[in-house]
């Protein structure tokens, strides 16, 4: 399960992404969170942000979905440019 709450335009944030802990470890939290990624992708208009406040240590889990850690913001985002859905979450990055 996850949810994104956001303005409806341009600000969108990860509220809740959860995986059943008898089901964790098989990939079925990253396959959830690029579909999400690729929904705001594909629904967001250009420069949109996504936002995700990030429990230590799931750092490098949520870089690889795309999203950065920023010294002058709390939490990690990314810009989404909308249109871009199935999209490599980041350069080089399956």
């Amino acid at each position: 399960m996850a949810r994104v709450v956001g303005d409806g335009a341009i600000y969108h944030y990860l509220k809740d992404a959860l995986v059943h802990p008898e089901h964790q470890h098989r990939g079925l939290g990253r396959r959830l969170l690029r579909a999400v990624v690729d929904r705001v992708r594909a629904d967001a208009p250009s420069r949109a942000f996504f936002g995700v406040f990030a429990a230590r240590g799931t750092e490098d889990f949520y870089r690889g979905l795309g999203f950065d850690l920023r010294d002058d913001l709390t939490g990690m985002f990314q810009v989404v440019t909308g249109g871009d859905r199935g999209a490599p979450a980041r350069p080089g990055v399956p």
